[in-house]
């Protein structure tokens, strides 16, 4: 969608919180899902950084969590790299949530959590500028 066309969308709501709220819903009924595992998130960022992009994970949107079936999620995007493509891991554990609210570069933290092996090549791909 262009800026145009999302400003249009925008103006069509009474006010900012009801479309934010809108787009946070957007993103947790059409991203895909996969269920919260070490080797799965290991695996976004390696396939994210072998792309040379940077692993990124959004704990919510428009200041409100996000949260599927009662359970925390986070949103994964690879920001200027090819692969993978964005996806939503649900059943985060509350601690890994926490810990993911109250720092930024949280693919590090991560990834020397679940595969602290892979760390060290992880770091060695260039970042690509778009």
């Amino acid at each position: 969608m262009t800026e145009f066309g999302l400003r249009k969308l925008k103006e069509s709501f009474p006010s900012e919180i009801d479309f934010r709220k809108f787009l946070r819903e957007a993103i947790i009924r059409h991203q895909p899902r996969e269920e919260w595992n070490a080797k799965g998130v290991a695996d976004y960022i390696m396939v994210c950084r072998q792309s040379e992009g940077i692993p990124m994970f959004r704990t919510g949107y428009g200041g409100e969590d996000f949260e599927v079936g009662g359970s925390k999620a986070v949103m994964a995007t690879c920001w200027s790299g090819t692969d993978p493509k964005s996806k939503l891991f649900v059943g985060v554990p509350e601690d890994i949530f926490t810990e993911m609210k109250m720092r930024s570069g949280d693919w590090h933290f991560l990834l020397t959590r679940y595969s602290k092996e892979r760390y060290a090549e992880a770091v060695k791909y260039p970042v690509r500028i778009k």
